[in-house]
């Protein structure tokens, strides 16, 4: 799966969209999308990372 940023005129970061390269990838985003339809998604800190880089973001779904 790919990430890439959306850039308004200014070269400023306004969102990003999620690119699945293969059919397992194109149920995860379908997941995705929809706990972020129903207002689920909550952010759940992160793994790893450094001073220059956040690491694995970890996010969770709310019950429904």
């Amino acid at each position: 799966m790919r990430i890439e940023l959306k850039k308004d005129d200014n070269n400023k970061t306004i969102g990003y969209k999620l690119i699945p390269e293969n059919e397992s990838e194109k149920y995860q985003i379908n997941e995705i999308r929809n706990q972020y339809f129903f207002g689920s998604v909550k952010y759940d800190g992160r793994e790893g990372g450094c001073s220059k880089f956040a690491g694995n973001l970890k996010f969770k779904f709310a019950e429904l």
